[in-house]
């Protein structure tokens, strides 16, 4: 009974172990089927040197590059473009002169694969340049600008209310001195008003009260807000977009913003800065080659022979962010020291295509901030870790803010 009851698990298990089999087999054939897609392997291998049009970027734009050569020169190159070169090819060498001695580094792909770039390739000579129509292209986000409609209305309607009065009145004072009897009516109206105010003194001294109070109310709040720029976009000389760089592209703040780690001001890069990407990234993604022709003229640059002129001028932005100058901010400060992030002052700045002053930056502000703003520990800064562990051993269970570390000193942002 033993030795039946072996035998049928024996059985049950090598079943088992043949679908098992048979299910690796069907997916290893699915896999070894699976055609190489041509344009993931572009993107892969070839994307960061060249593009897909005629345009040169580090290296030639590849869309002709089918009709030009054949595949099995294609082959070559991809694998070894060295070997070719030291081979005596002719076009290898042409290429390698006219890129001033630059090789492509050898691609370890396979055969497959390299047959599924060239088919790529083909399809892009064949294809017809598509041209993008004048009403999809999606413009930059401009500066809302307030609905003043309904100011001016309102503006126009107080303006005749005050146009009715005057003539009213300036009516009546013709009536009173053509009719010399009216004056009397005018006398006796004066005299029930003084009268009915006597009566009411009360309420006209609580209203005036009243009036006088919202009055100065209006004009406190009006001062605090001299010199309080938030919301403030402008329009800036080229169509930048930090959507488009800091969002879609992932380009870190420091890139462009390097003294923001190093120093008070973030700084405003330069257009060499630009240049390091748009000598090879020619057209935009919403605005195509117009404003990115801004910045070569600009850097008086010319994009056919990628050469520049004697005559460069500085790009004219306008400033976004501006305290005052009694005030002094250092952003190194903040950003090193402190490990504040960027979006804390400047909000969501990776999703805005025109960038405006997202908080009020003003003293209260500053000093709420401070207030709250607890302050880790600092291995990597020795004053600040020493200082914090003196905080921590003084405070015990306390939350230890810039403000216990001094931050509301006057003395530390007025000097």
């Amino acid at each position: 009974m033993g030795g039946s009851k072996n035998t049928l698990r024996m059985r049950m298990l090598k079943t088992y172990q043949g679908v098992i089999y048979s299910l690796v087999l069907v997916f290893s054939s699915i896999q070894l089927n699976a055609q190489p897609d041509g344009a993931a392997i572009f993107k892969q291998y070839c994307k960061a040197c060249h593009s897909e049009g005629t345009d040169k970027t580090v290296g030639p734009g590849l869309k002709d590059v089918t009709t030009k050569r054949t595949k099995e020169w294609l082959k070559k190159w991809i694998k070894s473009s060295t070997e070719l070169i030291n081979s005596g090819d002719a076009d290898a060498k042409k290429i390698f002169d006219e890129y001033n001695g630059l090789v492509m580094p050898d691609q370890n792909i396979s055969d497959a694969e390299m047959d599924a770039l060239i088919g790529y390739l083909e399809k892009l000579a064949k294809a017809e340049e598509s041209t993008t129509p004048e009403a999809s292209v999606v413009s930059p986000t401009t500066p809302k600008k307030k609905n003043t409609g309904n100011g001016i209305l309102l503006l126009i309607f107080i303006a005749f209310i005050l146009l009715g009065i005057i003539l009213f009145l300036w009516n009546k004072f013709r009536r009173v001195q053509d009719k010399p009897s009216l004056t009397k009516a005018y006398e006796d109206q004066e005299l029930q008003f003084k009268s009915f105010a006597g009566r009411h003194r009360k309420w006209f001294i609580f209203g005036g009260l009243f009036v006088l109070l919202f009055g100065m109310k209006t004009c406190w709040d009006a001062a605090f807000m001299v010199g309080v720029s938030q919301g403030y976009q402008p329009i800036q000389p080229i169509a930048f977009s930090h959507s488009v760089h800091a969002g879609q592209n992932q380009i870190s703040c420091r890139y462009c913003h390097a003294s923001a780690f190093k120093g008070k001001v973030a700084g405003i890069p330069s257009g060499n800065v630009c240049m390091n990407c748009h000598k090879y990234v020619k057209k935009g993604t919403r605005t195509g080659t117009e404003e990115i022709a801004k910045i070569y003229k600009a850097m008086d640059y010319d994009p056919q022979t990628g050469e520049y002129g004697p005559n460069p001028k500085p790009i004219e932005w306008v400033r976004v962010h501006n305290l005052p100058d009694l005030s002094y901010f250092n952003h190194a400060q903040h950003v090193v020291a402190g490990n504040v992030d960027c979006s804390k002052c400047h909000g969501e700045v990776q999703k805005m295509d025109t960038v405006f002053q997202y908080a009020p930056l003003t003293m209260a502000w500053c000093i709420n901030c401070h207030r709250e703003t607890e302050v880790p520990g600092m291995k990597t800064n020795p004053y600040y870790e020493n200082l914090h562990k003196g905080l921590s051993g003084k405070y015990p269970g306390k939350k230890i803010t810039v403000e216990l570390m001094g931050g509301l000193d006057c003395s530390k942002c007025h000097y």
